[in-house]
């Protein structure tokens, strides 16, 4: 009997597979042909543009398979791939061509997290010509590559890969596949061994909706303050779909928990800024109605804390952008552990705009929308580090204002001027600044 199912990887490990309705919001996945059980065939494929096709097993012979290859796929490229749909930690992999010749065989061994740690590459006479070891970081991560080649076999430090080494086969970065009450999260935003965002699936009334998990990892209960932000239901902020603790097969000794909140329609600031910048009047339009959902929560004596380009989210509408909703109850439950502009989350935008002041993320939000910078890093300050707290530390300066003049002075003040003004100080200034341009 065949049957086709669906995995996060090609390794077909047991908590990889998925419903076929959550493969659209995976950034990697295999469709795989099971015959009386046993894998046969799968397409791994990534959001990215990857393919690989894969054949499984060993039973048959290279001729069959390349016969039964190009009667299915036609002239493409192809692996073979022995010890997948099993849990011992290595896979052997013959890579051959649309022609079906041998060009490299490779035997990969993975962590306990099915992360690549050591990769044997041999010439298709089964000589050993290279040997790299990995060195991974917890939560998914390739941190450093040694390789010694042939014929001396002198190890060599390369660094860190540039490229993720064998993306088909890897496990998912932790904690993918995890569940948080019945949604699955399916990929990383950002994260570090204490906290962090990802993206997740929920079905709710029989659809299923995608959504952004927060994470954190705490002893005990939550405490009366960041209880009263996760209640927080107010019209524009996200709605929640499900809160409650991390449950993973490679569950860790930390105890996580987390919150799992609706997308809004429309697209993230992020998203938008990423094809080009916002024109001044829209920006500032769309800042005043983010200044009215800020107004009444402020009614109860909590800052929203999430006026992120990657948390705000908004859509085209008659005479300008038009607010669909902010994410907010993630950052209130990162802020257990660190408020401000240097967060423990490696950033969850290339450029941090934590604040514990609404008043000065409107007023980044409305700089980086303006001129795609932020007004803290400059754009050669905020590559990817590994210790991103101490190099925010060491690089934080006031950067200069490269949008229109008659805004620069309001926004200023608000980011950078030890007496901020109060929320309805500051929109009166950009209203009155922008009607000038």
């Amino acid at each position: 009997m065949t049957s086709v199912r669906f995995f996060t990887s090609a390794a077909l490990r047991s908590h990889e597979e998925v419903d076929g309705e959550v493969v659209r919001w995976l950034p990697h996945w295999s469709v795989v042909e099971f015959e009386g059980g046993r894998p046969v065939t799968g397409v791994w494929q990534s959001r990215a543009g990857g393919r690989r096709v894969c054949w499984y097993g060993s039973s048959v012979g290279a001729l069959e398979v390349h016969a039964m290859h190009q009667e299915r796929y036609g002239d493409e490229p192809y692996w073979i791939v022995i010890g997948a749909a099993s849990d011992s930690g290595k896979i052997e992999v013959e890579e051959r061509g649309a022609d079906g010749v041998l060009g490299v065989r490779r035997s990969w061994t993975f962590d306990r997290d099915g992360m690549p740690v050591l990769e044997e590459e041999f010439n298709p006479r089964g000589v050993l010509r290279c040997r790299r070891r990995y060195q991974c970081i917890p939560w998914g991560v390739v941190i450093g590559l040694e390789e010694e080649r042939a014929p001396a076999f002198a190890p060599v430090d390369r660094g860190r890969p540039a490229t993720f080494p064998i993306p088909e086969l890897a496990g998912e970065p932790y904690p993918c596949g995890g569940r948080l009450g019945a949604a699955r999260i399916v990929d990383v935003i950002s994260q570090n061994v204490c906290q962090g965002r990802y993206r997740a699936v929920v079905k709710v009334d029989g659809a299923w909706r995608d959504g952004v998990a927060t994470l954190v990892a705490m002893r005990g209960g939550l405490s009366g303050d960041i209880q009263r932000r996760l209640d927080l239901v107010e019209p524009l902020t996200s709605e929640e779909l499900g809160r409650g603790r991390l449950e993973h097969p490679r569950q860790r000794g930390d105890e996580f928990r987390g919150v799992l909140e609706a997308c809004p329609d429309g697209e993230s600031i992020e998203t938008m800024v990423s094809r080009g910048s916002i024109a001044p009047a829209d920006a500032v339009a769309l800042a005043l109605q983010i200044a009215d959902v800020l107004r009444r929560v402020a009614g109860g004596s909590r800052p929203l804390g999430a006026i992120r380009p990657e948390l705000v989210y908004a859509r085209p509408g008659v005479g300008g952008l038009m607010l669909t909703g902010v994410m907010h109850r993630g950052p209130a439950i990162a802020s257990l552990t660190e408020a401000g502009e240097a967060v423990l989350v490696p950033p969850l935008f290339e450029m941090d705009f934590s604040s514990p002041d609404d008043v000065a993320g409107l007023a980044q939000l409305v700089w980086y929308m303006i001129t795609g910078g932020h007004p803290w890093y400059a754009p050669e300050d905020v590559r990817w580090q590994l210790a991103w707290n101490d190099f925010h530390d060491n690089r934080r300066r006031r950067q200069p204002w490269t949008g229109p003049a008659a805004l620069g002075p309001a926004l200023e003040e608000a980011v950078f001027s030890p007496r901020r003004p109060s929320l309805d100080e500051f929109t009166a200034r950009l209203a009155m600044a922008v009607a000038t341009i």
